[in-house]
Order: structure tokens, then sequence, then C-alpha cells
């Protein structure tokens, strides 16, 4: 079995964390908010022990090596500060504390940035079979994470809401920020290819035409932004939408 772009496995990866989260939404609909909560924080937590197992065996996988054209792996370019990964954190505090942003911020942006992970897996995971370890991680990893985040609304956790996109722009603001600086500061020397949050241009087909319009480190993610300010808004308008129209049927019951 051979995990190929757009091959049945695949695909059937691709659409696993909509089944995992359907599952859980089964599985829970009817129990306590305590309980509901309680499951997606030792979810979370089994899951950053998957990811650091996961960047361990990276660590000794000869391919990764080759792959990247390095000698030794550098621990500093592996922390969980990626769009997606951040989220091994961002979800579990998000619940902990109630905030809106931080939910808002997991359900918009862990999502999206979990299911491109699985959509568009770099060359390294992909074309080999999916049961190599450096595959389990990083697809499962991925699938957990945006799983988690979707089941964020479908568990009643999270109701997407016009009023919630400033604060969600401002938590991505803040945490890109947080990202860009310590990629300028590792990449005084610690380790220079450091690129958290994708601040630095990086050979991705969006992220170069988007360097193409504004050739400035962090700032040229500003497209990015303003299509991410587009895509909640769109999302939200179709929970507003379908609330709505679940309101007009239980009424018309």
């Amino acid at each position: 079995m051979i995990l190929r772009t757009f091959n049945a496995v695949h695909i059937a990866v691709i659409l696993s964390p909509f089944a995992v989260a359907f599952v859980l939404w089964l599985a829970l609909r009817h129990r306590s908010e305590k309980a509901r909560r309680n499951t997606l924080l030792v979810i979370s937590a089994l899951n950053m022990a998957l990811y650091w197992v996961y960047k361990y065996m990276l660590s000794i996988d000869t391919d990764y090596l080759v792959y990247y054209g390095i000698d030794k792996f550098t621990w500093l370019n592996e922390l969980p500060l990626q769009l997606c990964n951040i989220n091994l954190f961002i979800i579990p505090l998000g619940l902990i504390t109630k905030k809106r942003p931080l939910l808002g911020f997991s359900f918009f942006l862990g999502s999206i940035g979990g299911l491109t992970a699985l959509l568009l897996p770099e060359p390294l995971f992909r074309d080999c079979s999916p049961f190599l370890f450096r595959m389990i991680g990083y697809y499962g990893t991925h699938l957990i994470i945006s799983a988690s985040c979707i089941s964020l609304a479908s568990l009643g956790f999270y109701r997407p809401s016009f009023r919630d996109i400033p604060g969600v722009v401002g938590a991505f603001v803040a945490l890109s920020l947080v990202a860009h600086c310590v990629n300028y500061l590792l990449r005084l020397g610690a380790c220079t290819v450091a690129n958290y949050f994708y601040t630095y241009c990086a050979d991705v087909n969006v992220l170069n035409f988007c360097w193409k319009l504004i050739p400035i480190p962090y700032l040229y993610l500003l497209p990015f932004l303003i299509g991410l300010i587009l895509y909640m808004v769109l999302v939200t308008a179709a929970f507003v939408h379908l609330e709505k129209h679940a309101d007009k049927l239980s009424y018309t019951a």
C-alpha cells in the first residue's frame, strides 16, 4: 500500500478528520460539557505525546536528513510553532480558558492548517508506505489537530460569530509576529532556516505569489491575511444561515 497524491489512500486520509469528528459527535453528543471538554483535552495530550515521539523518530530518519540536505537534525527547527501544530497548545488553552479568540483561532486556522498539511504533503511524506513511522506521525498529528478543531464546533464549544473575527485576526497577527521574532533570532546563527508561520518566503506557490506582490518578510503575508478574513466571513455566514434555517424549522414544527 502506497500513499500517492490523491490516490485512494490519500483521499481516505484527507477525509478522515471529518470521520473522526463525526464519531466523536456521535459518542459525546449526549454527554455533559465537562465530559466533552475532558475528552478533547485527553486527545490533545495524547497528540502532544505523539508529536514529540514523531519528531524524535524524524531526528534519526536518514531519509529526512537527505531530503533536506542537512547533516544533523535541528530541534530548533521542529518546535510546535507552525500554523497547524501550535494548536497542540491553543486547543487545550482555549477549552480551559473559554476565550473565544483562542477557540476561533483553532477552529478557523487550526482546521485549515491541518487539512492543508494533509491535502498538500511535502515529497518526503508521499509516494511511500503510510505505515512508516514518519508517515504515521505526520498524518496522525495533523489528522487529530484537524478533527479536534472541527469538534470545537460540532461539540458545542464554539459557534462562529462575525464579532469574533477581529479577535481571531488579532490572535493570528500576535502569534505570527512572535513567530517572526523567533525566526529572526534563530536565523542569526542558531538555526538559519527557521521559518515558523512562513514569515519568510518558502518554496510554495501561494507564498511565492504573495512575495512577488510584497517582497518583504512577514509583511508579504498580508494578501494571505486578507484571504483569511474572507474565508472566515464566508464560513461564519454559512453557520449563521444554517442556524437561522434550523430555527425556522423548529418554529414551524
